[in-house]
């Protein structure tokens, strides 16, 4: 009975060692990130923008990625004239823009939403033109462009906005502006002296260089630009052209373009360096995901509109805006699959649509494991940056913890429970409080979840929830598939031996 007692331990050892082999192969693939994906458009925040009717101009407003648009403003805020473009900051900051009233352009700002829009400028700064395109870096910082030449910017979230017309802005309709940063910005517009109108500033707009030449910009309006960063951007304009440059507007080459075709690409939004749509007259809809080395032709749900802006999220995620061929009508379209399909998303009435901006919403998730205590406030490195982990309220994140694709290296306090640096790799990033629904968590109870905050002073997200599920790399299979083996071997070693000793006994 001893000896039999003895094997049965050796018994119990086996089993908990198959039982834990294999529990880890079942878990590897929950524990996995390779296909998390955090990016989901029912929460995303936007405006869509268009024609005066019922005596003031229309601004929609969504807060559930389209499925329901809510109008905005009244004739006490909001003129009675056309709206033609709009930014979109955050979930309570954008600023829209159009034509004239009461002797100058309209400017339109709201902080709570949309709730209330404040008109601003007066005839004192703003000029009695048509303003077309707005393009917001942060709540403070923003370009707007317009008739004859007008390139207006603020660095005070619009209290006061400057005339820039340094360099060589020629007095041309402008009405493409994209700004990367508080430095650098594109605009577009006319053709003047052979040529479409580039001009590039990388000083705040102190100064503007108009860019291309009769060699390499077709002599077309130029009606929409979008940058990514200080090197890469495309443009659309008349007779369907796109131009791209990857060297900061040095040089500008032409992906696509129909000489005396007559209709125009109207609208570019430029996800990455490898993911562009463009939209045109005449229904057009043009995806790239390599650069514009090859344009894709996608098909609307609906047809009869000259399709105006486009504004996305990411890569699968998109909206358009667009005005009917006939007297009346607009358009809304929206996409979740990369423009495989198209949803038609036009609220009731019939009212041009000309502009529209969704809030970006970077997607985050770390190869890693970030596990705390939730009574700690540990200060922590990100990229060099000391923040506050589990602190909701104050912490500042610097902006190259939010690009996508980047190595985030975040070093522990040394006291704390987890002394070290690790490195992560930046994929997505969902956002929580003013962007969905979901509230923040009272508790971090929840296991590889935590929380960081931005700065409400700055144009970055309020709240950022990164998602933190452990990666089992092949060598922890490997280990796992070697446990089963060694179990199943002792197992089948301890059950022969047992049945051996067991016969001997009984002889």
């Amino acid at each position: 009975m001893k000896l039999i007692s003895g094997m049965s331990r050796k018994r119990r050892v086996a089993i908990w060692t198959l039982v834990v082999g294999l529990a880890m192969v079942i878990c590897i693939p929950l524990f996995s990130t390779s296909s998390y994906a955090a990016t989901s458009s029912h929460a995303a925040t936007g405006w869509v923008v268009g024609d005066n009717v019922d005596g003031y101009g229309t601004i929609l407003h969504t807060t559930d990625g389209g499925n329901t648009w809510i109008r905005q403003g009244s004739t006490e805020e909001v003129p009675n004239v056309p709206l033609s473009g709009v930014s979109a900051i955050d979930a309570n900051t954008a600023w829209v823009v159009g034509e004239p009233s009461d002797g100058y352009g309209v400017i339109l700002h709201t902080t709570d939403g949309g709730n209330t829009w404040e008109r601003q400028g007066s005839t004192e700064d703003v000029p009695n033109v048509g303003l077309f395109a707005v393009s917001a870096i942060d709540a403070n910082t923003a370009w707007v462009v317009g008739n004859n030449g007008t390139i207006l910017h603020t660095i005070d979230g619009g209290n006061t906005w400057i005339q820039q017309k340094g360099g060589t802005v020629p007095v041309v309709l402008l009405q493409g502006v994209s700004a990367v940063d508080a430095n650098t910005a594109w605009v577009t517009g006319d053709r003047i002296d052979g040529y479409g109108t580039i001009l590039h500033t990388t000083d705040g707009g102190n100064t503007w260089e108009r860019q291309g030449s009769t060699e390499e910009v077709p002599n077309v309006p130029l009606l929409a630009v979008s940058a990514i960063d200080a090197n890469t951007a495309w443009i659309a304009g008349h007779d369907f052209t796109i131009l791209h440059t990857k060297d900061g507007g040095d040089s500008w080459e032409t992906q696509m373009s129909k000489p005396g075709f007559g209709f125009d690409a109207n609208g570019v939004c430029a996800v990455d360096s490898n993911t562009v749509w463009v939209v045109a007259d005449l229904d057009g809809i043009f995806h790239t995901t390599d650069g514009g080395e090859n344009w894709i032709t996608q098909s609307p749900p609906v047809t009869g509109y000259y399709l105006q802006r486009v504004s996305a999220i990411d890569a699968n995620t998109a909206w358009i805006a667009g005005i009917f061929f006939g007297p009346s009508g607009g358009v809304i379209l929206h996409t979740t699959d990369g423009g495989n399909t198209w949803e038609n998303q036009t609220p009731e009435g019939e009212v041009g649509l000309c502009g529209v901006s969704f809030v970006t919403r970077p997607n985050v998730k770390f190869k890693g494991v970030v596990i705390g205590d939730p009574n700690l406030n540990n200060t922590v490195g990100i990229n060099g940056v000391n923040v506050l982990l589990y602190d909701v309220i104050s912490s500042d994140v610097p902006e190259a913890f939010l690009h996508v694709g980047e190595v985030v290296t975040v070093t522990w306090p040394i006291s704390g429970q987890f002394a070290g640096t690790t490195t992560y790799f930046l994929e997505t990033v969902e956002v929580y409080g003013s962007y969905m629904d979901e509230p923040m968590p009272e508790t971090w109870s929840e296991v590889g979840k935590a929380w960081v905050s931005l700065s409400a002073d700055d144009h970055y997200l309020n709240e950022i929830k990164f998602e933190a599920l452990p990666i089992l790399e092949w060598s922890a299979i490997i280990l796992a598939i070697v446990a089963i083996i060694i179990a199943l071997f002792v197992a089948l070693r301890s059950r022969k031996v047992m049945l051996e000793k067991f016969s001997s006994t009984k002889t």
